[in-house]
């Protein structure tokens, strides 16, 4: 079973006949190191194998491999065959399910997977969107393109998302950046605090010299959003409860991204969590807000 189904040159029809000619528990029998005909079938990109054991033969989804504890949409992720895994979440496939190294799916596929190309990157979602933050459309329980994003900015490539209660914010690779969701506070730095549905542009200027600045790295909380951008400053917008923005003196809230002007060395990364803001470089780590 595992050697007819590693070859390229047979269909995925006469795998199928292969496999329901040759054994009558092909759906479950497994090789000494534990692999099922799904888990090998999953590993080679056999998509159409895949949904025919799980829903003719009814193959067990969430079955783990002995050597490395990997089910079938593991095996997926680690082996880069993205449509397969597709399918494997519309059909049911766990996604918090962990290996031998206590590992997800999600965690495998940023630990070893291939740096995406530079000049392509699409994005997709799934999920409740009670806050919209998912753009206008409904929810999914598997992943779809964001087609309102790429219909209105089709020469855009996504290269960071960032997810939260009530917004959220899209960095493409030419350093723009988008967010939608629930304005209130100014955590949208789209200087309104209405509801957006579809993501809009956020507008960084320099003060100094009146140019439009471009957004290296977001990072979001609840009630506020920090950017990293080109021109080396670190900016910030939304609710300053807890003296998460450090600007001085301290706003209640500010609708529109505002540098802080209080680092030495060039920062090369930011995160933000409810209570607090950091950022660091290569010889530096700067914190604010509440210290409770």
């Amino acid at each position: 079973i595992t050697a007819a189904l590693s070859k390229r040159s047979i269909s995925e029809f006469d795998l199928c006949a292969f496999l329901n000619y040759t054994c009558m528990r092909c759906e479950s029998v497994r090789d000494s190191t534990g692999r099922t005909a799904l888990h090998v079938a999953a590993s080679c990109g056999r998509a159409e194998v895949v949904k025919w054991l799980i829903c003719s033969r009814h193959a067990d989804i969430e079955a783990k491999d002995k050597e490395s504890g990997y089910t079938a949409l593991h095996r997926s992720i680690f082996y880069g065959k993205i449509h397969v895994a597709v399918e494997l979440i519309k059909l049911g496939a766990s996604v918090s399910e962990l290996d031998l190294d206590h590992l997800t799916i999600l965690e495998h596929a940023m630990k070893d997977g291939l740096q995406p190309d530079t000049n392509y990157g699409e994005l997709y979602c799934w999920g409740s969107n009670n806050n919209n933050l998912l753009g206008p459309q409904q929810a999914r329980e598997s992943p779809e393109l964001l087609d309102v994003f790429h219909k209105e900015h089709p020469n855009e490539c996504v290269k960071q998302i960032c997810i939260d209660q009530f917004h959220s914010v899209i960095i493409t690779i030419s350093g723009k950046a988008y967010s939608c969701g629930h304005g209130q506070g100014g955590r949208l730095g789209l200087g309104i605090e209405q509801a957006v549905v579809s993501p809009r542009i956020i507008n960084f200027l320099d003060t100094q010299k009146g140019d439009i600045v471009t957004c290296l790295q977001a990072s979001i909380s609840r009630d506020h959003s920090i950017f990293l951008c080109s021109d080396g400053n670190i900016y910030t917008c939304g609710l300053n409860t807890y003296r998460v923005l450090g600007i001085q003196p301290p706003p209640e809230k500010l609708l529109v991204p505002k540098p802080i002007k209080h680092f030495t060395s060039e920062e090369k990364g930011v995160c933000s969590g409810r209570y607090h803001s950091v950022t660091w470089g290569s010889k530096s780590l700067y914190t604010w807000g509440l210290n409770g």
